[in-house]
């Protein structure tokens, strides 16, 4: 476990500071990377039996994230705010690099989390309860996390806030 990454990822003020984790993460272990993806923040709902944490827009650079949910574990659980919205970006980011089955992102964003974060960390917490038979390990809140199948879209089109500069890397030229 690298504490300098976990605390980093602890430490980090926006999405656009957890987000450059991502993709250095993701880089190191993959070596695939993408640029001049979209983060958009959408009221998805929550619901106590479960709730959408975010999806990828096939076709498109777009990430939406369910914004009521971040909205959610800042407010309740803020110990768990950037580990949550570290794996949801982690995972959404993979779904962007051609990675679409769930069944392959999921283990690939646990083994990512506990490499980096090592294995207690809140992050690769999340990311086991979403690996089928690791359920139990995360806090309660987290196992009600859920992702949508391949190709899903929202049955209406929820207003989505774009989150400005998200990936400047990407384009370090726009002022």
């Amino acid at each position: 476990m690298d504490n300098l990454v976990a605390a980093e990822l602890d430490g980090a003020r926006d999405y656009t500071a957890l987000f450059r984790l991502v993709k250095r993460l993701v880089e190191a272990r993959l070596r695939k990377s993408r640029a001049g993806i979209m983060l958009g923040l959408a009221p998805l709902g929550l619901s106590p039996e479960g709730f959408l944490g975010g999806y990828f827009v096939l076709g498109s650079n777009a990430m939406i994230l369910n914004k009521d949910v971040l909205n959610y574990v800042k407010v309740h659980e803020p110990a768990h705010h950037n580990a949550y919205a570290f794996h949801v970006l982690l995972h959404e980011y993979l779904h962007t690099l051609g990675y679409f089955r769930e069944d392959e992102v999921r283990p690939m964003a646990y083994d990512i989390s506990r490499d980096a974060l090592g294995p207690e960390h809140p992050a690769t917490l999340i990311a086991a309860a979403m690996v089928p038979g690791m359920e139990g390990e995360a806090p309660a809140f987290f196992r009600k996390l859920v992702y949508p199948q391949f190709g899903w879209a929202p049955a209406r089109r929820p207003a989505i806030e774009i989150v400005k500069g998200f990936d400047p890397d990407a384009t370090p030229y726009i002022g």
